[in-house]
C-alpha cells in the first residue's frame, strides 16, 4: 500500500514522520496480532541504500530507496508490507508489495519540481527509515553555471573535467566526474578527484572517498578521462603522467569508492601524448584519441591528433595522424570523444591551440562516423569571455548525449587572469542538440582581436 502525505514546502522529516504514524492504521499490509511478527521489538527496518541523493527536481533519482527487514537475530523476513510516504509532488514507486526472500523492498523515488531538501519514510508498525535527497535547481538551456567543487587543496579552482554514466543501481549516482584541481597553475595539487552526482550541475565526494585517488610521485598528473566498462560492471579512469615521459595510466573501480593500484597501458616520449580520450564502442572494439605536440609542447607551433585502437582497453596499436580539425583550421590542443550510438557518430570536443601558447579562446565541435574522417563544423561552441571565470581560456571540455530527451549537456574549464596567476574552473550547460548544431554550423565570425598580455602566454600548462 502506497500512502502519499501532501505537504506544503516547510515539511520536515519529523512532520512526515508523524503523518505516516497516522497513516499505519489503515495499512493492509501491517502485521496482525497472530503473526509471529507481529511484536515490533523482534522487527528491525534498516535503511540499506538510497539515502542522501542529488538530482534535479522534477526527476527520478538515480537508485532506489532499499530497505531490509530482520528479526532481532538478523534473520531476513519475507513476506511483510512496508509503508511508504513523501511530500510535496513527489512520487514512490514500489517494486514489489512485499520484502522478498532477502527481507528486502524497494522504492523508485521521483522527485517534486521543488528544489531543496526532499524526505521520504518506510514504515513497519511504529518502525520508520527516513531517506533524504536533494533536488536540484534545473539548468537553463544555453545557460552557462559554474561548478562548486570541494577540492581535497580547498581551493575550487579545477581543471580537465570528464563525465561518465554508469548503470542505475550500480552506485549511489547515475554520473561520475573526473577533474584535477590547479589552483594557480600548481602542479603538485593536479591529481585526478573523483565526484558523483545524479544532477549534472550538482558534486558531491562518494562516500568513503578521501581525494585525490592516486598519488602523485614526480612529475604531474593530468587529463583524467572515464568510461564505464559493462563486462567487468567497473568504472575506468585513464589519466596522464608527464615526467621523463608522457604515460598513460589505467584505474578502476567496482563501485566508484575503491580504487586499483594505477597500471601504464601505453607511453610517448614528451610531449607526444596529451589528453588521451578513449572511447569503448563494443566488448571488443575500443578508440583512443591524443594529441601530440612535439618535444615543445605548449609552445609548439602546431600539433596533430593521433588515433590508436584495442580490443580490451589495454593493448594499444600503434598511432595512425587524423585530421579532426580540418585544413587550414587551428588544430587542438586537448581532446574528448564520445560516441552515440543512436546516431552511429563520434563526436569530438576540443579547444583549439594558437602557435607558442596554450591559452586557448575556443572550443569547437568535430563528428565522424569511422573516427578517422572527420567533419569540423565551423562556429565555435564556446568562446573565452561567455562568463567572468572564463574571461581569457576555454579548455579541456567534455559532453553527453541523452538521446531520450535529445539533449546535449556539456562540461566545459577555463581560466581567468589575475595578474600572472591563473584561476581555473569548470562551468556545465545545457542544450538541445537541434540548437547545439544549429548554432555551430553557422558561418563562423571572426574571433574578437585580443591586447597581448603577459599572462596570455600560458607556458606551463595543465
Amino acid at each position: 500500500m502506497t500512502i502519499r502525505c501532501l505537504a506544503p514546502q516547510s515539511w520536515t522529516s519529523a512532520a512526515l514522520v508523524g503523518c505516516v504514524a497516522l497513516a499505519a492504521g489503515c495499512s493492509d499490509g501491517a502485521p496482525t496480532p497472530s503473526d509471529p511478527v507481529a511484536n515490533a521489538n523482534t522487527v528491525i527496518l534498516q535503511r540499506v541504500s538510497g539515502d542522501a541523493q542529488i538530482s534535479t527536481a522534477g526527476s527520478d533519482l538515480p537508485s532506489p530507496l532499499v530497505v531490509r527487514v530482520t528479526d532481532s537475530r538478523g534473520k531476513p523476513i519475507s513476506g511483510l508490507s512496508l509503508d511508504w510516504a513523501t511530500g510535496d509532488s513527489d512520487r514512490l514507486d514500489p517494486e514489489r508489495t512485499t520484502t522478498n526472500d532477502s527481507g528486502l523492498v524497494q522504492a523508485a523515488w521521483t522527485l517534486g519540481g521543488r528544489a531543496g531538501r526532499h524526505f521520504a519514510t518506510a514504515m513497519l508498525d511504529t518502525q520508520v527509515v527516513t531517506f533524504a535527497a536533494t533536488a536540484a535547481q534545473p539548468l537553463s538551456l544555453g545557460a552557462v553555471r559554474q561548478l562548486r567543487l570541494a577540492t581535497f587543496d580547498g581551493s575550487g579552482e579545477v581543471v580537465h573535467p570528464d563525465v561518465a554514466r554508469v548503470p542505475r543501481g550500480w552506485a549511489p549516482a547515475r554520473r561520475f566526474l573526473a577533474v584535477t584541481p590547479y589552483p594557480g597553475g600548481d602542479v603538485t595539487r593536479e591529481i585526478p578527484s573523483i565526484y558523483e552526482s545524479g544532477d549534472p550541475a550538482e558534486w558531491d565526494v562518494p562516500a568513503g572517498v578521501t581525494n585525490p585517488i592516486v598519488k602523485r610521485g614526480k612529475g604531474y598528473l593530468s587529463d583524467p578521462d572515464l568510461l564505464f566498462e559493462p563486462e567487468r560492471r567497473e568504472l575506468w579512469m585513464y589519466f596522464r603522467h608527464v615526467d621523463e615521459r608522457n604515460s598513460v595510466f589505467l584505474t578502476a573501480s567496482a563501485d566508484g569508492t575503491h580504487w586499483s593500484t594505477p597500471t601504464p597501458v601505453i607511453s610517448a616520449p614528451n610531449h607526444e601524448l596529451v589528453s588521451p580520450a578513449v572511447v569503448r564502442v563494443s566488448e571488443n572494439t575500443w578508440h583512443m584519441w591524443a594529441v601530440n605536440a612535439g618535444p615543445v609542447g605548449c609552445i609548439s607551433k602546431s600539433t596533430t591528433v593521433e588515433h590508436r585502437t584495442s580490443t580490451d582497453g589495454l593493448h594499444w596499436s600503434s598511432p595512425q595522424t587524423v585530421d579532426v580539425s580540418g585544413p587550414g583550421a587551428l588544430p587542438p590542443w586537448h581532446i574528448d570523444v564520445i560516441w552515440v550510438p543512436e546516431l552511429q557518430e563520434f563526436w569530438a570536443l576540443y579547444n583549439e591551440k594558437p602557435p607558442d601558447t596554450c591559452a586557448t579562446e575556443a572550443l569547437r565541435l568535430s563528428t565522424s562516423r569511422d573516427g578517422i574522417t572527420w567533419t569540423q563544423h565551423p562556429t565555435p561552441v564556446l568562446r573565452a569571455g561567455v562568463t567572468s571565470e572564463f574571461h581569457d581560456i576555454v579548455y579541456r571540455s567534455t559532453l553527453e548525449y541523452d538521446a531520450r530527451t535529445d539533449m546535449v549537456t556539456l562540461w566545459y574549464s577555463g581560466a581567468r587572469a589575475a595578474g600572472d596567476i591563473w584561476i581555473w574552473s569548470a562551468a556545465v550547460e545545457r542544450r538541445s542538440r537541434t540548437d547545439l548544431f544549429r548554432m555551430v554550423d553557422l558561418p563562423e565570425t571572426a574571433l574578437p582581436a585580443r591586447i597581448p598580455r603577459r599572462a596570455l602566454q600560458l607556458t606551463n600548462p595543465p
